[in-house]
């Protein structure tokens, strides 16, 4: 009516546009930031790092062998790859599993990180020698017709060898350093450089006919030697100095008794977890024969790539925490669901394209998909249970370790031996999952519980 108020004409489809456009570029730049706030965390960007660095190894290590394989005879693959295993089973023995704790101690130790990082070295160091001299000298007994015994007739072999294992073991526990130290970016760049210089070496030696019979371990020993000694020049000479100055004082948890009795209980416990992981492809072998256990670990070989990523990521989360392990609960909550953001998605396509996966590897396989579809399932409780053991190294529970660690072993061991004859190669992964599963089901209603609310329930802290 004339007189009255102005009637607004409603906005036409073409003068809406700018507007939803201007909504949808706000919208993006706060996800953006949030993402770009999100990778800044240092929890979430060392664990970052460190699955890349992961997943870089593992395809440079492919292509390595791919050249391997095209370059060198069956017999020459096969002699170098018993040395190579040699190696890194003696290793890994001789690490005495200090690898994790040299991450969650070196964090506070202070001005004692040197002198802990020190006594790591020299401790493995000699066990490794140990290791080797008695793995060669009774190798007749143990390996009577290998490659083995060919190295200790020779006494360069010798040497080789026995430098050889020493070096794997720092090369291995140096990781430990790096991450307690959140240098991930230059573990990141070693584990690269480390995995091409192998490459360009074992082409060389083919081309060149160099050092014959051994050249695949020589491609793998000369690199390791060069990367621990670039790398702890760089960690003494520049890391260790700047994290003193960081972090002066020493955290009174950073005591000989301590560390030994964590070291202990950690070592046994992953020698009951090295159980149920090396001893199942021979359970299955002993109870249906070579070549399911073939097809069985293929399966195996697969989903234990997945089974990298959640300690990769705990790796990060025991360095945050160690200096305030009341921060576990926050911490632990935000990992828990950022693992859970990576496996979830991973899982439902490893699971929905199982059958795609294991055609690559021929038709054989593929009666296997619902093996393969359990083990990655399994991966979910897998990754709560890694969680709590971090719990555990973080709060200093030492017989928690053991006791988490033999229980998986009795389950998993214990349900495979019952369901493999009834269900074949199946059984063996409802076994892995049902043991994985009960042991997380009770973790998440007891210690691990308040991570499952918002607010601090309970504040984790460590054993005096």
């Amino acid at each position: 009516p004339p007189g009255g108020p102005r009637r607004t004409r409603p906005a036409t489809r073409e003068a809406m546009i700018p507007a939803r456009s201007d909504l949808a570029n706000r919208v993006a730049t706060g996800q953006a930031a949030g993402l770009l706030e999100h990778i800044r965390d240092p929890l979430f960007r060392n664990a970052y790092t460190l699955i890349f660095s992961t997943g870089l190894t593992s395809v440079l290590g492919l292509i390595y062998w791919v050249l391997v394989a095209r370059l060198y005879s069956p017999g020459e693959v096969g002699a170098n790859a018993a040395v190579i295993s040699s190696l890194v089973f003696l290793a890994g023995l001789s690490m005495l599993n200090l690898r994790p704790l040299l991450s969650r101690f070196i964090p506070i130790a202070g001005q004692r990180s040197v002198r802990l990082a020190v006594s790591a070295y020299a401790t493995c160091l000699a066990v490794a020698a140990t290791a080797a001299i008695v793995y060669l000298a009774g190798s007749q007994v143990w390996a009577s017709n290998g490659p083995i015994t060919t190295l200790r007739r020779d006494p360069g072999l010798t040497l080789l060898f026995v430098a050889g294992t020493m070096a794997w073991t720092i090369f291995q526990l140096q990781d430990g350093l790096l991450i307690g130290l959140r240098a991930t970016g230059m573990l990141t760049i070693e584990n690269a450089l480390f995995g091409v210089a192998k490459m360009v070496l074992v082409v060389a030696f083919a081309a060149l006919t160099l050092v014959p019979g051994y050249a695949i371990t020589m491609s793998w020993v000369l690199p390791m030697v060069a990367a621990v000694a670039i790398v702890n020049l760089i960690v003494f000479r520049w890391l260790f100095p700047r994290h003193m100055r960081a972090r002066p004082l020493t955290d009174p948890i950073v005591r000989a008794a301590t560390i030994v009795r964590l070291a202990a209980a950690d070592y046994l416990g992953s020698l009951f977890a090295l159980s149920y992981v090396a001893l199942l492809p021979v359970i299955v072998i002993n109870e249906v024969g070579a070549v399911a256990g073939g097809r069985f670990y293929i399966v195996w070989v697969i989903s234990s790539t997945l089974q990298l990523i959640a300690p990769q990521m705990i790796a990060s989360l025991t360095v945050e925490t160690a200096s305030d392990p009341s921060t576990f609960h926050v911490q632990g909550r935000r990992m828990l669901i950022g693992m859970l953001r990576i496996l979830v998605p991973i899982g439902a396509v490893a699971v929905i394209g199982a059958p795609i996966i294991l055609s690559v590897f021929g038709s054989t396989y593929g009666g296997d998909v619902r093996l393969l579809q359990l083990l990655v399932i399994a991966i979910l409780p897998y990754s709560v249970n890694t969680l709590f053991i971090a719990l555990l190294r973080v709060t200093v529970r030492p017989r928690r370790i053991v006791v988490i660690q033999a229980s998986l072993a009795g389950l998993i061991l214990g349900f495979t031996v019952l369901l493999i004859r009834p269900f074949g190669l199946e059984g063996v992964g409802m076994a892995f999952l049902a043991g994985q599963s009960i042991v997380a089901a009770v973790v998440l209603a007891t210690s691990l519980r308040p991570l499952l609310v918002r607010a601090p329930a309970k504040s984790y802290a460590s054993d005096p």
